[in-house]
């Protein structure tokens, strides 16, 4: 062994491995049947979306971290160091801030140097996914109303007196 080969590699470790341990964090993201958390989804389509703190996708060396297909209910991926929310839809091309149809449950995923992290995306029931939509709705309706300027037909529940 030369000087300059890793202690690490003197450990056992090939020098493959020592570079692995160096690097990127390998993300492995797996997808529940649609209403049905107990089982791999390997029928309908999806596609991941990695976004970061903020919710902006994350690009990195030339790549966009969105509506990467998921083959079989699995995806496989290389990302760098950081905090991550990973979630998946069915909508191809869809790369935000709308981020298509049917989402599945968000995950927040810390991947440090070298890490094999593995998450479970669960594709809710409609009714889920109804009432996670309807209550972002509820609860933006009054600004979605206002930017529009108010009308007689929404002055009982526009935030702005009509003129």
């Amino acid at each position: 062994m030369s000087a300059d080969t890793p202690k690490d590699v003197r450990r056992g470790q090939s020098p493959q491995q020592w570079r692995n341990v160096m690097g990127l964090a390998k993300l492995n993201v797996w997808i529940t049947r649609f209403g049905d958390a107990c089982h791999i989804d390997d029928k309908e389509p999806y596609f991941v979306h990695i976004t970061d703190c903020g919710g902006k996708v994350l690009e990195w060396c030339g790549k966009k971290y969105a509506g990467l297909p998921a083959k079989c209910g699995h995806l496989e991926v290389d990302i760098p160091p950081g905090c991550y929310s990973v979630f998946a839809s069915h909508t191809p091309g869809a790369t935000g801030p709308s981020f298509g149809n049917r989402l599945t449950h968000v995950q927040v995923v810390r991947a440090n140097c070298g890490d094999h992290v593995c998450v479970t995306l669960f594709s809710p029931r409609y009714s889920l996914w109804s009432a996670r939509a309807g209550s972002a709705l509820l609860r933006n309706l009054g600004r979605l109303i206002s930017s529009f300027g108010c009308s007689r037909s929404c002055s009982s529940i526009c935030r702005k007196p009509l003129s």
